[in-house]
């Protein structure tokens, strides 16, 4: 998922760092590069749909929405708001736990749910949650899945019912 939406903004950091001067790798990206690209575009994000929660949590003071409070939300040390909860004390790593937040309207949540449904093979909605959660907690995620299934004429064209002729009754 990293290369999917960090690629182009991991290239445009670097070669705005070596404008700068402040960089002389070259080659391929390194993954802290495309993890950071993607941080980027996350906080790009969640500044657009979630503007009064990002600085709820930042003055540390109460989360306004009743919806978003039941996530228990709170911003990590790279500035990105997380979903807290019980998996606090589990054994899965910290990503799992604490999926990152994004609207259900984001371009990047949409990008998400696109890529893990090509690289799915055009799963159903299940598969497609269980894929997405490890990372992400998009709001309304069924509801997301669904618009991505509808577009999809692979699903389209696999879903169709071939069409039955009448049953005559006899009187």
């Amino acid at each position: 998922v990293l290369g999917v939406f960090g690629f182009g903004v991991a290239w445009v950091r670097r070669f705005v760092s070596k404008c700068k001067e402040q960089s002389t790798r070259s080659g391929t990206l390194s993954l802290i590069e495309l993890e950071e690209a993607l941080i980027v575009v996350i906080r790009c994000s969640q500044g657009v749909y979630f503007r009064l929660l990002l600085q709820e949590l930042s003055q540390k003071s109460r989360v306004s929405c009743k919806q978003l409070a039941q996530l228990s939300p709170y911003l990590d040390s790279n500035g990105v708001i997380r979903v807290g909860g019980r998996l606090g004390n589990s054994q899965m790593p910290d990503r799992r736990k604490d999926p990152v937040l994004l609207a259900k309207t984001s371009h990047l949540s949409k990008l998400i749910v696109h890529h893990w449904h090509i690289f799915s093979y055009h799963s159903g909605t299940r598969l497609m949650i269980s894929l997405v959660s490890k990372q992400f907690w998009i709001l309304s995620i069924r509801r997301v899945i669904g618009i991505e299934i509808k577009s999809c004429v692979t699903c389209v064209k696999l879903s169709a019912v071939n069409p039955q002729p009448p049953k005559h009754t006899q009187h």
